[in-house]
């Protein structure tokens, strides 16, 4: 019989977030085949999506709880407090109810909305939590620009995180969490999953036809802007002064196109640069990934945050050939780094971008370099260790992490 996990979020799972900007739904996809999950979605009406049935149709239930949009999310937002306790009581009871009708094992929260229920569980459920961390700043550094009203909820909003990791059975986050995050929830004595970047060999398969999305003749240099730190992109901007346009002077005409997610603050300073493409809001990466030469990652590692590396795992993927910085051997497992080019020096640089963009490229490499990827980091591979935690063939003396913590 399979284990029983209520997972308990604010987002909709949809197609972009399932294949290329979140961790956790490619996660709760691969747990489907052991455990049966339920889903309850806390989401305002206004951002209800029309879902496309393939992103949730492996959960045994799903529920969506309107009454979201007079609760925390009014109480953040609209500054609406005396709704806010009516809310929380109907949604609290209708947890409970779910977990004592269903025998529930185990709550999975990924959502602050939920986080003032942690204490009030049932003592034999088991608790997860999933939090994504994006900076080291301290909170008070974050909320100091905003009003005091926000502040309070703010710092409300930290005492119940630390509630919830204190009564966890473990936590999970993304392997590109801050360091010094971490060592402060290892200091509350919470089991820490450290879950990497993985790939969907089945959805970036370089065997389907994409259409061509660049116009015009010529070789294509392909660059992608992702959740990393802006110090991180530096080496970005040292690459397109110093490297760019001595390949360019080489290969002519030389398409270099950057994909951007909206928003993303390298794009007021990558708007300035001329004889750039920017892209913004690229749903679907893929005929990009089928159609460039080469996908260039001059990311540079930060001390405290790991820059995200998602692309090159994606391009690797795809069998496109990457030059990289060496920085990518501290963010992926060595065979994997192994498959990308990395030069040195400018020259360098230049020589094997010159090579990769006028020579045809090595299919068996890349055919070689596909099957490493997906051998360390497809979702079945990166589940399997939550999978043995939930379904109980791991002994509580072999319930390690996932990964270190952090490298001291």
């Amino acid at each position: 019989m399979n284990s029983s996990l209520l997972v308990l979020t604010g987002e909709w799972p949809d197609k972009h977030s399932v294949h290329y900007d979140n961790n956790f739904w490619p996660l709760m996809q691969e747990l489907s085949a052991k455990v049966d999950i339920t889903l309850a979605i806390a989401s305002s009406s206004r951002h209800k999506r029309i879902l496309d049935q393939s992103t949730y149709q492996w959960c045994k239930n799903v529920f969506v709880l309107p009454e979201a949009e007079q609760g925390p999310s009014a109480w953040w937002f609209q500054r609406q407090p005396q709704t806010t306790s009516v809310w929380h009581a109907a949604l609290f009871d209708w947890i409970y109810r779910e977990i004592m009708t269903h025998s529930i094992e185990y709550v999975l929260i990924t959502s602050p909305l939920f986080l003032p229920y942690v204490n009030k569980l049932p003592k034999t459920v088991k608790l997860i939590t999933y939090f994504e961390k994006t900076t080291s700043r301290p909170v008070e550094s974050i909320v100091k620009p905003l009003a005091w009203y926000h502040r309070y909820q703010a710092k409300a909003h930290m005492a119940w995180e630390e509630r919830a990791l204190n009564r966890a059975h473990w936590g999970i986050f993304p392997k590109q969490t801050p360091k010094d995050y971490l060592q402060w929830v290892h200091s509350l004595g919470c089991r820490l999953h450290l879950l990497a970047d993985g790939v969907d060999g089945h959805y970036f398969d370089p065997s389907h036809l994409y259409p061509n999305p660049f116009s015009g003749p010529g070789p294509v240099i392909l660059m992608q802007l992702e959740n990393s730190p802006v110090e991180s992109y530096a080496g970005m901007v040292a690459f397109i002064t110093h490297v760019l346009p001595h390949v360019q002077q080489k290969i002519s005409p030389l398409h270099v196109c950057i994909l951007s997610p909206v928003g993303h603050p390298m794009l007021p300073i990558l708007k300035k640069i001329d004889k750039l493409s920017l892209i913004v809001g690229v749903e679907d990466t893929r005929p990009y990934f089928s159609h460039a030469q080469v996908l260039v990652w001059p990311v540079e590692a930060h001390i405290q945050e790991v820059p995200e590396h998602r692309s090159v795992l994606h391009a690797l993927a795809m069998c496109l050939p990457v030059a990289a910085s060496r920085s990518i051997n501290t963010e992926l497992s060595h065979p994997v780094a192994h498959e990308a080019h990395q030069p040195d020096t400018p020259e360098q640089w230049v020589d094997l971008l010159t090579e990769l963009l006028s020579t045809a490229p090595d299919r068996q490499r890349l055919a070689h370099a596909r099957a490493i990827v997906l051998h360390h980091y497809s979702w079945p591979v990166l589940a399997q260790p939550m999978i043995q935690q939930l379904s109980g063939s791991t002994s509580e003396a072999d319930k390690k992490p996932i990964a270190p913590y952090f490298s001291e």
